[in-house]
């Protein structure tokens, strides 16, 4: 029961902050998922927040700006840092850049495996160094022993994982 969830969260939770007005420019939303050794994150953001458009882009700057942040997005050690005794390998990841929308958002998906789950107490994210537009992350765990939510912000951009 708890796997699925996880697995509803992760894939709910940007789509349900975009559709109830959860829309702020400088702010992400990251869902974070540990169940036996599967690590799971969820990344979700207006598109002002990454590039500081919220739209198809309409020029070859654009066009760059955007590649350039779902590239990095695409490859979470570029923005998140897991404690290597964990031993995390990654198995899958995804950015899109979803316009369908009144406003753009990015969709970011990541997932590893940890030899050492029970090491994996901390997360470090960078992405404040990389978009200087996002200025707040909230974000939100389901963990084997609990659930909780933290708001990270630059120069305070660790998430402790271990009670």
């Amino acid at each position: 029961m708890k796997r699925v969830t996880a697995i509803l969260w992760l894939t709910l939770a940007p789509a349900f902050a975009t559709a109830h007005g959860v829309h702020e420019h400088g702010a992400a939303t990251l869902a974070v998922t540990l169940e036996g050794d599967r690590l799971e994150l969820a990344l979700g953001a207006p598109g002002a927040s990454i590039v500081g458009f919220e739209r198809a882009p309409r020029d070859d700057a654009e066009r760059a700006a955007l590649a350039r942040a779902q590239a990095l997005l695409a490859a979470p050690a570029q923005w998140i840092a897991l404690p290597a005794a964990a031993g995390c390998a990654l198995e899958s990841s995804a950015a899109d850049f979803d316009t369908a929308g009144e406003h753009a958002d990015f969709d970011v998906r990541a997932a590893w495996r940890c030899t050492a789950p029970a090491r994996l107490t901390t997360l470090d994210l960078t992405l404040f160094e990389r978009f200087a537009r996002l200025e707040r992350v909230t974000a939100n765990l389901v963990l084997p022993d609990r659930q909780d939510s933290r708001t990270l912000a630059r120069g305070a951009a660790r998430l402790v994982l271990a009670p």
